[in-house]
């Protein structure tokens, strides 16, 4: 259904969000496949939080407020699949899967500047 168990993302306390992964949510079923995603903590984004059959979904981490450190999370998705046609098939089949998301926040990182050089 998740194409990750586990996604480990790397920011600075100065960047904005620039590190990311992909996940792709998959139906492997018969019958359309609703699914949502919860996230444990405010700093996991998550380009979609809900949506039907295969999707792919930016994951992505924002530092904002972090100290440096390592800090841990989950993002959970829950999907709800239409079953199997028969009389003793339930309506509906619902699954969870929980990927860990990992934020390392680095120390604040100098940019680069590129000057013109001037020859006289």
């Amino acid at each position: 259904m998740v194409g990750s168990s586990e996604i480990i993302l790397h920011n600075a306390t100065n960047r904005p969000p620039v590190d990311f992964q992909f996940l792709t949510v998959l139906n492997l079923g018969a019958g359309v496949m609703n699914w949502e995603v919860q996230v444990s903590e405010l700093w996991i984004i998550v380009s979609q939080m809900n949506g039907q059959d295969d999707q792919p979904l930016l994951i992505q981490a924002d530092p904002t407020g972090l100290p440096v450190g390592v800090y841990e999370g989950t993002l959970t998705i829950g999907t709800t699949r239409a079953a199997r046609n028969g009389p003793l098939a339930p309506a509906s089949v619902q699954e969870t899967v929980t990927v860990s998301v990992i934020l390392v926040v680095l120390p604040v990182q100098l940019m680069p500047v590129y000057l013109p050089v001037v020859v006289r």
